[in-house]
């Protein structure tokens, strides 16, 4: 129906299929690098080989190897290495200065770490202080809540009362009134 596109087309590989690559063997000895194990064995356990044969066999065998130079070794406190005899007291001060600038640059950075430490158990605690006054001022204000509540209902009951009180005392001289009259009746 549709043809399919160039780039899904498999393209020939350039590589020969399984099987039909042979390798051949050379019969001078296998991989890189060959040796004939032969003569190098005789070389050693024999006195009686040629010395011009075995200088060539050895030099065959191993691989030229270049002598090694010593490297400089620079040693701490070495003064051979400076240019001038002028210059080593002028080292040596500022070695010392070196030492006291570090040795006060770590006492100054305890002194931040630990300042650093303190400032956040302060801040831990100001936290705790600023809950705790936030906690009693909603106490304060519900307890003041509470007595303008009561204020109120006291002074509607004194209200009461005193109307209360009236009514009693307009009862209690009926009262009285209505007892005088029935004994003069």
């Amino acid at each position: 129906m549709f043809s399919k596109s160039e780039r899904f087309k498999g393209k020939a590989s350039e590589v020969p299929p399984v099987g039909s690559y042979d390798v051949k063997w050379s019969d001078s000895g296998y991989g890189p690098l060959s040796f004939d194990r032969s003569k190098r064995f005789q070389l050693q356990g024999s006195d009686d080989v040629d010395s011009s044969f075995a200088d060539d066999s050895v030099h065959k065998a191993t691989p030229h190897k270049l002598p090694k130079t010593p490297k400089p070794r620079i040693v701490k406190g070495d003064r051979r290495n400076s240019a001038s005899a002028t210059e080593h007291p002028k080292i040596a001060e500022y070695e010392r200065e070196i030492k006291r600038l570090v040795s006060e640059r770590n006492d100054l950075s305890k002194q931040l770490m630990a300042s650093k430490s303190e400032g956040a158990k302060l801040e831990g605690k100001v936290q705790m202080v600023m809950k705790d006054k936030s906690a009693l001022q909603a106490q304060v204000a519900s307890l003041q809540k509470e007595n303008q509540n009561l204020s109120r209902c006291n002074s509607a009951l004194q209200a009461k009362e005193a109307t209360s009180g009236d009514a009693k005392t307009l009862l209690q001289t009926q009262l009285q009134q209505a007892s005088q009259q029935l004994e003069a009746n």
